[in-house]
């Protein structure tokens, strides 16, 4: 963590972590929106934190270096989050938005890129994945709508909208 936000700070001026000072924090204070796990017997084979954030415009946090810096903040403190929690040095960890403008989405990539290096540094083997735009669409959103015919359980709000507006579309 401490290496990690040292990185940030010293050759992008990103913080990373903030004000959060512990692994405890950092664990109390995350952000994984979907968490799922591949089990073998009783082991837990791999692991995927995934974060799925969106704007209606465009992602946008204030600008296209703040965006970044707090995608690559996200990814981290996913990894982080593995790491000290589930005590797994390797996983996936995605990232999906449906929409990126290509003017946050390279120096995005370039920054992903980076970390991906930074972790096998560090000894981790995370597999960062980002879904965004035409991606977003065609691996995450496409599928679901597909879906959502099938599934009996209507508890989901996404998935009890696609039924609702399907109910129109087929009339």
């Amino acid at each position: 963590m401490t290496e990690i936000g040292q990185f940030y700070v010293e050759k992008h001026g990103f913080h990373i972590f903030k004000k959060t000072s512990s692994m405890k924090q950092l664990i109390q204070q995350g952000e994984i929106d979907a968490l799922g796990l591949c089990i073998q017997g009783r082991n837990v084979q791999e692991i995927f934190a995934v974060d799925v954030a969106f704007h209606e415009g465009g992602l946008n946090y204030g600008g296209k270096v703040s965006t970044v810096e707090k995608i690559v903040k996200k990814i981290v403190r996913s990894a982080m989050i593995l790491y000290g929690f589930y005590d797994m040095k390797s996983g996936n960890i995605v990232f999906a938005s449906p929409k990126i403008n290509r003017s946050i989405l390279e120096p995005l990539e370039f920054h992903l890129e980076e970390l991906q290096t930074l972790f096998k540094q560090l000894g981790f083997d995370y597999r960062i994945e980002l879904y965004t735009n035409h991606t977003f669409q065609s691996e995450i959103l496409n599928p679901v709508i597909n879906l959502s015919s099938t599934i009996a359980d209507t508890s989901e709000l996404f998935l009890r909208s696609m039924q609702l507006h399907s109910m129109f579309i087929k009339q």
